[in-house]
């Protein structure tokens, strides 16, 4: 039977769902973000300049690889909690989530496994193609009728 957490213990432990949960919001927000972007860019493209509808690229790449980084940094606070939950952890109060992610045991905590997870890439990469097939059928029916 494993002892009681402490009043320290609870406290390290509502700290980081905390900042679990701050990751989240921001992993949300960079999807918000790319795709109301992209949304804009496609919208303002829809008149006589369809080659606007690139200007959507960069930012969405952008939001991908900030959005990969906030999953990542979560699942290193997800990592950090259960080490805490579980009493493995000594250091209380210490906040440093990549010192508990292990791409060499666990795949899922690598950057890359995490850049390429389902809730990361398939919103990016509808927005990046969304955007790439506008502009280029854009600019091709300008460019074919003028």
């Amino acid at each position: 039977m494993s002892k009681p957490p402490t009043p320290a213990e609870v406290d390290h432990l509502k700290m980081i769902q905390a900042n679990i949960d701050r990751m989240n919001r921001c992993s949300f927000e960079c999807k918000k973000w790319s795709v109301g972007l992209v949304a804009a860019v496609m919208a303002a493209a829809a008149g006589t300049k369809p080659w606007l509808a690139f200007f959507g690229v960069v930012p969405t790449i952008i939001f991908l690889f900030l959005d990969a980084y906030y999953l990542w940094m979560e699942r290193g606070f997800r990592n950090l909690y259960n080490k805490v939950r579980l009493g493995e952890d000594t250091e209380l109060f210490v906040m440093n989530p990549t010192k508990h992610l292990y791409p060499e045991t666990c795949p899922k905590d690598d950057y890359w496994a995490v850049f390429a997870s389902k809730t990361v890439i398939w919103v990016h990469l509808v927005a990046l193609a969304g955007s790439l097939i506008v502009g280029w059928l854009g600019t091709a029916s300008v460019g074919a009728c003028g």
